[in-house]
């Protein structure tokens, strides 16, 4: 997965900068995949052992001088591989990270930063897709959903059976007027879907 998200990130312009997940953070990716779309920014995944030298080349060839953030907390990119991507950094340009303790206060904190009162683009809906949770399988609703979540700028929600304090507060702080709040993929509490909604 690491090598084809470089292959990838090759096809794609760098100059809105590179999102780095680790290699077992599949629901972080999924976070940030709005985003990602929107911004036509590519996400590289680091093996789950330390990232690789060819995932280090591509961010010294392609992104020394752009905005690199690292979504996902230690235990899926570890502080060691933090500091191996800002040695190929600009000196002034240290990796950001953007995490949470879990998946979903990642996703609280992806949600804070890409959709709040400061962002460029307003958003006019949100998307809820099931957290993979208890099944990693479920997260390719997310995928599925990056798209058309980028399409209205809005936000991915990773939720099944609930949502935490985080989201719901990053969620009241998004900039824009939401009038759409859709559900991707079967299987999240009908209650969850109302309660975003309200």
């Amino acid at each position: 997965r690491e090598e084809t998200s470089i292959e990838v990130a090759e096809k794609l312009s760098t100059t809105n900068g590179v999102f780095v997940v680790g290699g077992n953070g599949e629901a972080d990716a999924m976070s940030i995949a709005a985003v990602a779309a929107n911004k036509k920014a590519p996400i590289v995944v680091a093996k789950t052992n330390g990232i690789s030298r060819d995932a280090l080349n591509y961010i010294e060839d392609n992104a020394h001088n752009q905005a690199v953030r690292i979504i996902g907390g230690e235990s899926v990119l570890t502080k060691a591989d933090e500091e191996k991507i800002n040695a190929k950094l600009d000196k002034n340009n240290a990796a950001y990270r953007i995490a949470g303790s879990n998946r979903k206060a990642t996703n609280a904190a992806v949600i804070k930063e890409y959709y709040n009162a400061n962002a460029i683009k307003t958003s006019t809906g949100v998307v809820l897709v099931k957290d993979g949770q208890s099944n990693k399988s479920e997260l390719i609703d997310a995928l599925s959903a990056a798209n058309y979540a980028s399409s209205m700028n809005a936000p991915i929600v990773l939720g099944t059976e609930n949502i935490t304090d985080a989201q719901k507060n990053s969620l009241l702080n998004i900039n824009g007027t939401v009038n759409k709040v859709a559900q991707v993929g079967e299987g999240a509490n009908r209650t969850l879907l109302e309660s975003i909604a309200e």
